[in-house]
């Protein structure tokens, strides 16, 4: 039972409920409670934002957080069968971009490369905390390319002037387009940019898959 797995790793760091709550609330800027912990190492559910909160931490799955028992299922088949080069950012000619702009490989599920299309998918390393709601800073962000007709609210990353990278909720208007944010953080604000300025904007593809780089 995660509940008290969760006591034991905190215990195991020496760390009392208000240090822990500290150190998470600094790292990740969020703000977990002591209660909050106390209810979790309770057994009370817990959010899915703060389940990778707390995965990401102390090392350990998702899965095993929100109580997902894996241990019984046997594999019959690989789960995995397409490899994506992760690049370190966004570019315009995404996804011809130069050999340096790779750092490093990540396996994606059966599942998503056959619903999206092996040749649409693009892996890229978040930096930042402005989506961390969503994905946290240093997971990957799995995008498909043939979907950028934007759909208002969801998810995609976008170039700005050819070299601003982002990922963020989108709005598009007649004459203005929106980023939102959706972060812990209250400092990450919405920008926009009205149709008529000079302003150059491309969407990469919308989020579609969310990884952990293990490596």
């Amino acid at each position: 039972m995660f509940a008290e797995k969760l006591k034991q790793l905190r215990e195991a760091q020496n760390l009392s409920l208000d240090a822990l709550a500290d150190i998470l609330n600094k790292k990740y800027d969020t703000k977990i409670s002591k209660s909050m912990i106390s209810r979790w190492e309770n057994g009370s559910d817990i959010a899915l934002s703060y389940a990778r909160i707390i995965a990401d931490y102390f090392k350990i799955s998702p899965d095993e957080v929100l109580g997902f028992d894996t241990s019984n299922i046997v594999e019959l088949h690989p789960t995995t069968s397409l490899t994506l080069p992760i690049y370190s950012h966004l570019f315009a000619g995404m996804p011809d971009g130069a050999e340096e702009d790779i750092i490093g490989n990540i396996d994606i599920p059966d599942r998503i490369a056959n619903k999206y299309g092996r040749k649409n998918l693009l892996a890229v390393k978040v930096e930042g905390d402005s989506m961390n709601k969503v994905i946290l800073d240093g997971m990957i962000a799995v995008v498909n390319t043939d979907d950028t007709e934007v759909k208002n609210g969801d998810v995609y990353a976008v170039i700005v002037n050819g070299y601003a990278n982002t990922i963020k909720h989108v709005f598009k208007y007649p004459d203005h387009i929106r980023f939102e944010p959706d972060s812990f953080n209250p400092a990450n604000k919405p920008f926009s940019y009205r149709n008529d300025e000079d302003i150059s904007i491309k969407i990469i593809g919308k989020l579609v898959y969310i990884a952990q780089d293990l490596g």
